[in-house]
């Protein structure tokens, strides 16, 4: 009868409950011994399994455990006992009974202790084994039994369990003498295989002495090299040194003895191999989750060529204390839990002795010659007992394989103690001598193994106390079904790992993707089929870097599937053999088949050379960009001859470096006087490093330092900082926010230097932030003149920058810096661009997209009245807001002023900014300034939800490309992903900068296409306007007047102002976020600027918003944009 068995740990009792199929512990006392019961009877005459276990005085984990023996006095015998065993001497080999310590006990227990003070040492083992011994082992066998004698006498009886119980052991010789021969034996052969040698190459130098007259040196030497008799080594990684054992105390009871060495292919042949539960494997991630197999790396099996499985199991055997018979029912458990709380089976007892395993993974290094060394290999390990004339061979297979296979040797074992010496490596050798002498060594040092495992029908109380309608749930049925699932979790995990190195190697440009080409006619090609945007799930992935992230959220999707497939199989294992039952998820074979193909970008040529026992030499690299690569530098600007050549050192050492890089055109000074010099963070950076934060420092009205933070910890500082506290910053950017946009202005100090200066760097993201690295004291002067901190500049210029790449983004900077005191600062910037994740950007991105719930928009209003007193000049306040509901990323914002009051005699200049966001909140910052005063100022704001409606938002200043106050700007804003067809997009006001006179403003979108539109900010009939910054919107025009509505509403003097919108032929399914803004502004100077744009009502049918002005303002007319997005 076969037994149910579960790796042991030290949280398993008897009598707890088990589950067998996920091989989690359940309750404890699930079954315990009955009171009632006597013990098990094992013999006619009376013996019981106490009794038994106690005479038989053999090394067992239980002996460790006093609360099973009786007297105490027998206690600490036994203890000193184990003891002895623990130290590797021999257990009790002159105690031929074993009884509770009296007289005549201690008598004989010291005459033993006196002899074995008298053992001759190690050195004189030959002296000491001799005839005298003999005659003194005779002598202490009649003192032994004598001994016995007295106590029977003693006693009067042998089988009473208060009494003695004596068992005659059986005389054991020593082992010292023959193990004394065996090595003088070994050194024999060692010596005459010296001999050997020294005589085959005397006679092949006689030989050779004799004909030298017709070769030369070099040649007799390159006859002679083959048979030279060359000691070899061991294995792999041998050591030349030898390590011996004592094997004279391996002692112990009888054993049962498993062992197996074989080539796997498969995890599940090792998990089967170890009992090791495949549903544990699959819900931990790794083999056997933290227990006994956790020392496989499942990765190294699925990448190596080669798996070479060694096993020995020893079974000592061993006597079960007393049987758990009882099971104890509880009152709140029932059919439907049972299983929950108790498992399937119980624990009814452990085997004890020991058990190891090893596992050598071998990775062939030269492909080209995977199949001779997978012979070799083979050749290596299973040849055994081999004839003198095919030593040589296996020895020069053992050489090949060490020298062109990367080999992982993972060993794991229980019991036994220590089984090899401390200072031998692991290698085959090591290995094989180990599993060879690891039963004696169990015999000494043996352990508990296994759980056995029972199922709780076999005990007559569970079948009457069971809930009836319990049926047991027949787990061996579903065993072979989650091997086969461990297999293919195994596969998809390898497969998950692979992709996320191959993308790391195309972002290094170590390795690129492969061009498949079919031959279809002599002559003529077929390239490989097109991928189809939204295609099937059996459709081939993209050979592009997102294709690959596809594939491995893909993998992930695949491995969840397998996940839920097993906690399926824990509560219905008979779908397992049910044939209709259909597999969730795609076979890890053909998924790979989908996976565009990876080659080096080296081009290697093997050597066409049979092996020889040498290795291999590396191939020297040949580096071949991709073909069809644009170049580094997208024409933006006159470059210097620094910014020339760096750009073709650049190309020439990072060959596919343009693949997903772009640098523009740096602005400022070509020369940056005698002490700049160039810098470029590509120097330090890789195409997949990401931006955390940028810090700008303003010192003297110029950019005085710029620092950058990537999300693996790099920070690069260029430029002088000076002081912290003049530092604007912008942090945190999250998994998904990224600089999509930006400005740089520079301008001539009118004193001093004629060299330009960056005096400004602002940055925007696709989440609705920015920053403004700008003097404090910002201020024209007509013309391109202007003040900035106090310093008087000339021919003031702003480039603007979007990205010239697909999807791309921010990565960096290049361009001149100086880190004198005196002359410190940035004096030339560019941007470098790139469109290439991180690895913990991808992963964050597949969590996000496993994620079955999208999050959802919120929306609110921010007075500023509510948190300070208004009425003053260049008012300024910064308001922690929280979101209704935190949430998982830092979500991307809209915000816009809706509410502006403001008092004569000049303005409004007032803005409201949501900065620092986070994933609970942000920070509200309405203000004003230039002398203006506020009344009262609100800002309206909203989260945009993570789902699948594309969309897109920005900011847009328009004092980065305008001079004089009549000047109109018409900007083309680039989105960072195309849409499919020309999307709807709004736009609105969060600052307006207007002096004195009336106040006309207004902004506006057109010639909107799919891949940008324009963006106006206007005045009209000769009135003058500082500047504004303008938020906007863009997104899918099918989604529109669905889950999104949008629109604009104008209002004109002597109109109520109030709206209502009815939503009766596509109402919203729940009441949405809702957003509104000032987007045009027609107001008299004559009093007093008002003007507002608040909902008054929302449901998921209706919106009602006033739109209007108040009190004694006079207006002409006022427009406001609303945007309404479901939850």
């Amino acid at each position: 009868m076969g037994l149910n068995l579960a790796p042991y740990n030290n949280g398993m009792r008897i009598g707890q409950g088990f589950n067998s199929y996920t091989q989690q512990i359940r309750i404890d006392d699930a079954v315990v011994i009955d009171p009632d019961r006597a013990e098990n009877v094992l013999t006619n005459d009376g013996s019981t399994m106490r009794i038994l276990a106690e005479s038989l005085g053999k090394p067992s984990a239980w002996r460790r455990q006093p609360e099973v023996l009786v007297e105490p006095a027998y206690v600490e015998d036994k203890k000193a006992s184990t003891d002895d065993v623990g130290d590797g001497q021999p257990a009790g080999g002159d105690q031929k009974a074993i009884s509770p310590p009296d007289e005549a006990a201690t008598g004989a227990t010291e005459t033993t202790g006196a002899k074995a003070e008298e053992t001759p040492g190690d050195d004189s083992v030959e002296e000491a084994l001799t005839g005298e011994e003999t005659s003194a082992d005779a002598a202490e066998t009649e003192e032994s039994s004598t001994d016995v004698k007295a106590k029977e006498a003693k006693t009067g009886t042998s089988d009473s369990r208060d009494s003695a119980v004596v068992v005659d052991a059986p005389e054991k010789v020593p082992r010292q003498k023959q193990l004394a021969k065996d090595k003088k034996a070994e050194q024999d052969k060692a010596k005459e295989d010296e001999a050997r040698r020294k005589r085959g190459e005397k006679n092949t130098a006689e030989a050779a002495d004799k004909y030298k007259s017709g070769y030369s040196k070099q040649e007799l030497e390159k006859m002679g090299a083959p048979i030279k008799f060359e000691s070899r080594g061991t294995g792999l990684g041998s050591k030349a040194s030898e390590f011996t054992f004592d094997e004279t105390k391996s002692r112990g009871p009888s054993q049962i003895v498993s062992y197996s060495s074989k080539f796997v292919d498969k995890l599940s042949d090792i998990t089967d191999d170890m009992n090791i539960s495949g549903s544990l494997s699959i819900k931990y991630g790794t083999i056997g989750g933290s227990g006994r197999g956790a020392f496989i790396d499942s990765d190294k099996f699925k990448e190596s060529d080669l798996n070479f499985y060694i096993s020995v199991k020893v079974v000592n055997q061993s006597v079960n204390f007393k049987d758990a018979l009882q099971y104890q029912p509880l009152a709140s458990v029932n059919e439907k839990n049972h299983t929950d709380v108790y498992g399937d089976s119980f624990i009814s007892g452990f085997l004890e002795g020991g058990e190891f395993n090893a596992l050598v993974s071998m990775k062939v290094l030269n492909k080209a010659k995977k199949t001779d060394i997978q012979a070799e290999a083979k050749v290596a390990l299973t040849a055994a007992g081999a004839e003198i004339s095919a030593e040589a061979n296996v020895k020069l297979a053992k050489t090949n394989i060490n020298t062109n296979t990367e080999t992982t040797i993972q060993v794991s074992w229980c019991g036994g103690g220590h089984i090899k010496h401390l200072d031998e490596q692991w290698d085959i050798d090591s290995l094989i001598r180990t599993a060879a002498r690891f039963p004696d060594l169990v015999a000494d040092a043996p352990q508990r193994t296994y759980a056995i495992l029972t199922n709780y029908d076999t005990l007559r109380s569970f079948v009457a106390r069971k809930p009836v309608n319990l049926n047991p749930l027949p787990y061996e049925n579903a065993t072979l079904y989650t091997n086969a699932l461990l297999d293919s979790y195994m596969s998809y995990k390898s497969v998950y790992k692979k992709i996320g190195t191959d993308m790391f190697d195309i972002q290094n440009e170590t390795k690129q993707f492969k061009r498949k080409t079919t031959s279809t006619t002599e002559g003529a090609t077929e390239s490989a089929p097109a991928v189809v945007e939204n295609a099937p799930s059996n459709a081939h992935f993209a050979p592009t870097l997102q294709g690959l992230e596809e594939a491995r959220v893909a993998a992930r999707r695949q491995m969840n599937a397998i996940v839920r497939e097993v906690d399926l199989m824990t509560k219905h294992p008979e779908l397992a053999t049910d044939e209709k039952h259909k597999e969730p998820f795609e076979s890890p074979v053909a998924f790979q088949t989908r996976i565009p193909a990876i080659e080096p970008t080296i081009a290697h040529h093997p050597p066409k050379v049979p092996l020889s026992g040498a290795k291999i030499a590396p191939v020297e690299p040949v580096k071949q960009a991709k073909p069809g690569l644009p170049d580094l530098y997208a024409p933006t600007g006159t470059l210097s001859s620094d910014e020339n050549d760096k750009i073709a050192t650049l190309q020439k050492d990072r060959v596919n470096l343009s693949e997903h890089l772009r640098l523009t055109a740096p602005v400022g000074s070509y020369t940056a006087g005698t002490s700049g010099r160039p810098f470029c963070n590509l120097d330090f950076m890789q195409p997949d490093f990401v931006i955390s934060s940028i810090s700008v420092e303003i010192y003297a009205g110029v950019v005085a330092a710029l620092t950058v933070v990537y999300t693996n910890g790099l920070v690069l500082t260029r430029g002088k900082s000076r002081s912290r506290e003049s530092q604007i910053a912008l942090a945190d950017l999250g998994t998904e926010e990224r600089i999509i946009a930006g400005s740089i202005e520079t301008g001539v100090p009118a004193t001093g230097s004629p060299e330009p200066r960056v005096t400004s760097l602002k940055l925007y993201t696709n989440r609705g932030r920015g920053l403004l690295g700008q003097a404090k004291d910002r201020r024209f002067q007509g013309g391109r003149n202007g003040v900035r901190d106090g310093i008087e500049f000339k021919d003031l210029l702003t480039t603007s920058w979007d990205t010239p790449i697909a999807d791309g983004y921010v990565k960096g900077f290049w361009g001149r810096s100086d880190e004198s005191l005196n002359a410190g600062g940035i004096w030339r910037l560019g941007f470098i661009w790139g469109n290439t994740a991180a690895a913990g950007d991808v992963a964050a991105t597949i969590a996000a997209q496993s994620s079955s719930d999208p999050t959802p928009p919120q929306s609110g209003v921010v007075s500023a009245r509510d948190f300070g007193t208004m009425e003053q000049q260049n008012f300024n306040i910064r308001v922690p807001i929280k979101f209704p509901t935190p949430l998982p990323n830092v979500p991307r914002m809209i915000f816009g002023l809706n509410l502006i009051d403001t008092l004569l005699p000049s303005g409004p200049r007032v803005a409201s900014d949501a900065i620092e966001a986070t994933r609970e909140g942000f920070v509200a910052n309405p203000r004003s300034f230039d002398g203006s005063v506020p009344f009262d100022l609100k800002m309206s704001w909203l989260t945009l939800p993570d789902n699948d409606v594309h969309f897109e938002t920005g900011i847009f200043d328009t004092y980065d490309v305008r001079t004089e106050d009549t000047q109109n700007v018409s900007q083309r804003i680039f989105y960072s992903k195309p849409f499919a067809k020309n999307p709807v997009v709004v736009c609105w006001f969060f600052e307006v900068n207007i002096a004195t006179g009336w106040r006309s403003l207004k902004t506006f979108e057109s010639r909107v296409g799919k891949e940008a539109f324009t963006l106006n900010v206007h005045t009209w009939a000769d009135r003058r306007f500082g500047g504004a910054r303008v938020g906007w919107l863009a997104y899918d025009a099918d989604e529109n007047g669905k889950r999104v509505k949008s629109g604009s509403t104008e209002t004109r003097r002597n109109e109520s102002g109030v709206n209502d919108s009815a939503w009766n032929s596509s109402p919203f399914s729940t009441t949405p976020a809702t957003f509104i803004a000032l987007s045009e502004l027609d107001i008299s100077d004559s009093h007093g600027f008002r003007a507002k744009a608040e909902v008054n009502g929302v449901t998921k049918d209706r919106l009602s918003w006033t739109l209007n002005t108040w009190a004694d303002t006079d207006m002409d007319h006022i427009k406001g944009t609303w945007i309404e997005i479901e939850q």
